[in-house]
């Protein structure tokens, strides 16, 4: 959250580009050392805020020695080797699949410019039968309706094969008043 803020002042030109680099190899290392899910969801946050800005800079030569990351793009390299399960030090790790989706949506957002992917065009659905069951063949609406007939030739039943005894009634009344 705090390098959300971060992120929006340097957008603003409060703050310098170098500062986000620093919370950047910092998020990155930490993460080495806790492998805590917090800390990438942080630092994808904080790239895709940062966006353009952030590749049209350079680390600063002080971090790119202490931290070993010469350009944005190794942000991202690491990124994937994080998200395929190492560390740059080659210790195993464990992600959540929202995390490993998510950092994946963070590369290839910036694979394609920080460009939105395009909305999926609306499948069309083709018309279904209206009973939704299939009538003719063995298990459909008929075949269920011919057996609880046979069962129980007494009873009449209706379009969906439920007993009508009640209307069976109402209509003997019926008669018995005429």
């Amino acid at each position: 959250k705090d390098n959300m803020l971060i992120s929006e002042l340097c957008k603003r030109k409060m703050l310098s580009i170098q500062i986000i680099h620093s919370c950047i190899n910092n998020l990155l290392n930490e993460f080495d050392s806790s492998q805590s899910e917090d800390l990438i969801e942080s630092l994808c946050k904080l790239l895709v805020t940062m966006r353009d800005s952030l590749d049209q800079s350079s680390p600063p030569a002080r971090l790119v020695e202490q931290f070993h990351r010469p350009s944005v793009q190794s942000y991202y390299d690491e990124l994937e080797k994080i998200s395929n399960g190492t560390l740059n030090s080659g210790k195993p790790v464990e992600l959540s699949q929202r995390l490993k989706f998510m950092i994946l949506d963070v590369v290839e957002l910036r694979d394609r410019k920080w460009e939105a992917k395009p909305a999926p065009k609306p499948k069309v659905v083709e018309s279904r039968p209206q009973s939704g069951y299939k009538d003719n063949q063995k298990g459909g609406v008929n075949d269920r309706r011919n057996q609880n007939q046979n069962q129980n030739p007494n009873r009449s039943y209706n379009n969906n094969g439920n007993n009508n005894s009640q209307d069976i009634r109402r209509s003997q009344q019926q008669q018995q008043q005429q």
